[in-house]
């Protein structure tokens, strides 16, 4: 019977002592008011406990009122390093934002919550450090021109065509600086006083087109050719613009457009003066025989049963497509635009062979 009892009494025991423990715990902790802090919770180095909000942002104020957040801040990514002067960007502390997330953080709604929470804070014996603010906008816009100067440009993968076949080259990723990940670096080093100069934050840039996506390509859908005339500086621009054209990839679902692909043509890019239709008569105009890239391509097009999203034909017949075949270009003005409106990529290939431009779209044959 004594044994029995015994066995009962001692967790009895234990859960009492329990009780006890916590009970002296919240009375010691936790103020008369649930709205000051615990006791051992401090700020910075400045004890909080006991103090309501508005006590605690007027006393951590009062700590620092002398103390000047202006100083110099080191970023680097390895080889190189940056200056970042506080000052260029208004940092400051800010007292109120800290107390304010420090109480929120303690969820006092919910009583049960705030003793398990006071409990932590005081085992942990907890000294926050103080929230800053800044020019969000002006330190973002630095460390993006930062981006600007240190970017490195993901490259997709692309087809290179040969006698056999195509070749698929694979992709190469790029790199960014994390915008957000190097600015809340910066921030914790200036918090915690931290001296040392801060390594840049980094994130991949992954290409949209992979080698994985182009595996599928395995033939001609469509082959189109047109002559060239005799007109040098068309014949030029004509293999110039190709040039440009030649291996464009188009992912299913995917929009091309004609002159953001090629952009403007100018004497710089290497195009020449040549004659061009516009409004029923020929001028002559830097670029001029590009449309009939355009027409080519157009046709190629048509024949592989892509959708047609735009195209304008010429005010006047055209002689290297049969009429109503033609497409006219115009950079800033009149664009070809066409869909892929298959599952699977195409790439274009686009070449001059002998006197002839020639526009081929692979892709994945069917049956």
């Amino acid at each position: 019977m004594y044994k029995k009892n015994l066995r009962v009494l001692i967790p009895l025991t234990i859960l009492l002592e329990i009780i006890f423990v916590i009970s002296i715990a919240v009375i010691w902790i936790v103020p008369g008011n649930a709205e000051t802090f615990p006791q051992g919770v401090r700020i910075n180095g400045e004890t909080m406990g006991g103090l309501t909000s508005e006590e605690a942002v007027g006393k951590l104020a009062n700590a620092n009122e002398h103390v000047i957040l202006n100083r110099q801040i080191f970023l680097t990514d390895g080889s190189k390093e940056w200056t970042i002067n506080t000052g260029d960007y208004g940092f400051k502390y800010n007292y109120s934002e800290t107390v304010r997330a420090l109480l929120e953080e303690m969820q006092w709604d919910q009583m049960s919550e705030e003793v398990i929470q006071c409990v932590k804070l005081q085992a942990q014996n907890v000294d926050r450090l103080l929230e800053l603010s800044w020019d969000e906008t002006k330190l973002d816009l630095h460390l993006q021109e930062l981006n600007e100067e240190m970017l490195v440009p993901a490259q997709e993968a692309r087809v290179e065509f040969t006698e056999a076949g195509i070749v698929i080259k694979e992709e190469k990723n790029g790199k960014q600086i994390d915008i957000k990940g190097t600015r809340d670096k910066l921030i914790r080093a200036l918090q915690s006083n931290n001296r040392r100069p801060q390594k840049i934050v980094w994130k991949s840039i992954v290409p949209p087109v992979t080698s994985s996506d182009l595996e599928g390509i395995d033939g001609v859908l469509v082959a189109v050719s047109t002559e060239l005339t005799s007109d040098e500086n068309r014949s030029s621009n004509i293999e110039r613009a190709a040039q440009l054209l030649d291996g464009r990839v188009l992912m299913p679902g995917e929009t091309f457009s004609f002159n953001e692909q090629l952009g403007e043509r100018t004497l710089e890019k290497g195009y020449k003066p040549a004659p061009i239709i516009m409004n029923n008569a020929v001028y002559y105009d830097i670029g001029g025989g590009i449309c009939q890239l355009a027409s080519t391509l157009y046709n190629a097009s048509l024949l592989a049963g892509l959708e047609i999203v735009e195209r304008k034909p010429h005010s006047m017949p055209v002689k290297y497509v049969p009429p109503g075949k033609d497409a006219t270009v115009y950079y800033g003005q009149i664009d070809l635009k066409i869909r892929n409106n298959r599952v699977t990529p195409l790439v274009i290939n686009s070449t001059i062979e002998e006197r002839s431009l020639v526009i081929k779209i692979w892709g994945k044959q069917l049956g």
